[in-house]
């Protein structure tokens, strides 16, 4: 009686877990190709950035500066018009759309960007904090990955520097409560 059943949701729960660890995908909506997977929750962040880190170093290894800027524009669109149609396993196009904000990162530090905005630093924070939150208010908020601008808000343009933006604030924050391990800001 009872029993049965107890174990048949047992088993399709350890089914469910199971695919949702296999499949490592970030949400489980819209209407592409194997969409309603079950979502693994925040770990999906986890396999984005092994993504993202292995392919930015193979491009930062094996193309000059130009190269790597114009590859990482191809990987974020192949992976942007490739999540429309199909969700890979392993949150791979979520890990293509890191490697843009890793390239960022890696400009914002070759050119010491935040070491020349350090004298203008109290305006450059208030701007950059006034620019956020008017996003986040008025134009429903900022994705963290740039693949959902298309997919969950439609493309928006200002989305996209709005997110380095807030990146830029980000690393503002851990140099304010010095979270140093040298491998951020």
């Amino acid at each position: 009686g009872a029993g049965i059943y107890q174990y048949d949701a047992i088993g399709e729960t350890l089914k469910t877990e199971i695919i949702k660890m296999l499949f490592a995908s970030g949400y489980p909506q819209g209407e592409e190709l194997f969409a309603t997977t079950p979502a693994i929750g925040c770990l999906w962040f986890l396999f984005a950035m092994f993504w993202g880190c292995i392919i930015y170093s193979f491009l930062k290894k094996h193309f000059d500066i130009t190269q790597r800027m114009i590859w990482v524009f191809v990987i974020f669109a192949l992976a942007y018009f490739s999540i429309q149609k199909i969700r890979l396993p392993f949150s791979f196009q979520a890990g293509c759309s890191a490697v843009f904000y890793l390239w960022i990162g890696d400009m914002i530090k070759t050119y010491s960007f935040m070491e020349k905005m350090e004298r203008f630093k109290k305006v450059t924070i208030s701007a950059a904090t006034l620019i956020w939150i008017t996003s986040v208010v008025f134009a429903g908020g900022v994705s963290i990955s740039v693949l959902d601008f298309g997919n969950l808000y439609g493309l928006s343009i200002i989305k996209l520097p709005v997110s380095v933006i807030a990146s830029c604030l980000v690393i503002y924050a851990v140099k304010a409560i010095h979270l140093s391990g040298g491998w951020i800001g």
